[in-house]
């Protein structure tokens, strides 16, 4: 221990004084612009990330731009509750799937899709709110080039 330091306390033979205000301001003012800095690229990055992540309408072959269709039973036009989401899903022959909303009343609206054959599985609330039900549509849905309309039959199967 060197002369002068309390008891207990061991002298290392350097100075632990605090650098003066005036440098320490001038770190943490380097600092916070490093951190700004990076906090901009950072947020840079995930904006172009993001730009990938849209909806892509690549697909190799035709497609529609957009068309309008209902769901019909028996000829009839269906509908549903308002507060129960119905998803009409369908799968093109070459692999791709889609979500459709339906409407309560039972329309869609949809943008582009290719063109071709679907496979259609309507989604909706299970009984009492539980699960989800599933059923498959006959027939399924097919788009053609320059047909705007479509109306899906759900089948004699198909209980409201």
């Amino acid at each position: 221990m060197g002369p002068g330091s309390p008891s207990g306390v061991r002298d290392l033979g350097f100075d632990m004084a605090m650098p003066p205000l005036r440098n320490r301001l001038a770190f943490n003012f380097k600092l916070l612009i490093v951190n700004y800095q990076l906090s901009i690229c950072l947020l840079a990055g995930l904006a172009l990330l993001g730009v990938g992540c849209g909806p892509k309408r690549s697909f190799d072959g035709p497609t529609v731009d957009a068309f309008t269709g209902r769901l019909t039973h028996n000829g009839k036009q269906v509908s549903f509750p308002e507060d129960k989401q119905v998803i009409l899903k369908v799968i093109h022959e070459k692999g791709t799937a889609f979500g459709i909303p339906i409407k309560s009343d039972g329309t869609f609206q949809i943008g582009w899709m290719p063109i071709g054959k679907y496979g259609a599985v309507m989604e909706r609330p299970g009984p009492g709110g539980k699960g989800k039900s599933m059923y498959n549509v006959p027939g399924g849905l097919s788009i053609q080039e320059g047909q705007t309309e479509y109306t899906i039959e759900l089948g004699k199967n198909w209980k409201p």
